[in-house]
């Protein structure tokens, strides 16, 4: 939307668009009407940032936006908000597909179909809620611009071989 910054921007290639979406902008992912909350599921999206050593709130399931996000970018790294470590390799200004699945505790983080991340968590912020979830947003501001380009959300934890063929 222009009146959040929220422009049209060129994609990762020639037959792809993307968006850009400022720091102080979001987007929300709306999920099916009667959707159930979950904790098992996987989302995706391709993206790019300018600056892959300042913090970026990727993703967040809290539909007010009250606590810290659930993926972040930082230091050139891509890390699981409560998990604290970051992992991978993040340039700047180079596309990248990010999926992250959920299955009943177990989260993992896949950056261009390579798994960076396998995180186990019994913790209740990864939970998606019916109304759905935030993409490039933090509670407390640590965001920075971002050019998302695909986005897609299946309500099952895709495996491996499934992310890896993406």
């Amino acid at each position: 939307r222009s009146e959040a910054g929220i422009t049209a921007a060129e994609g990762p290639t020639t037959e792809s668009g993307a968006i850009f979406v400022p720091k102080a902008a979001a987007l929300k992912v709306a999920r099916a009407e009667g959707a159930e909350a979950s904790y098992s599921y996987t989302f995706m999206m391709d993206m790019m940032v300018p600056d892959a050593y300042v913090y970026d709130g990727l993703f967040q399931t809290s539909g007010s936006n009250v606590n810290d996000g659930e993926l972040f970018i930082s230091k050139g790294q891509i890390g699981i908000g409560a998990l604290g470590g970051y992992y991978g390799r993040i340039w700047n200004n180079v596309w990248y597909r990010v999926v992250f699945t959920m299955s009943e505790g177990s989260a993992k983080v896949y950056v261009n179909g390579k798994k960076v991340i396998d995180y186990e968590t019994s913790n209740a912020r990864y939970e998606i809620d019916s109304w759905g979830f935030w993409l490039c947003c933090d509670e407390d501001g640590e965001a920075s611009d971002t050019y998302v380009s695909e986005v897609a959300f299946w309500e099952t934890p895709l495996t491996d071989a499934q992310v890896t063929a993406m």
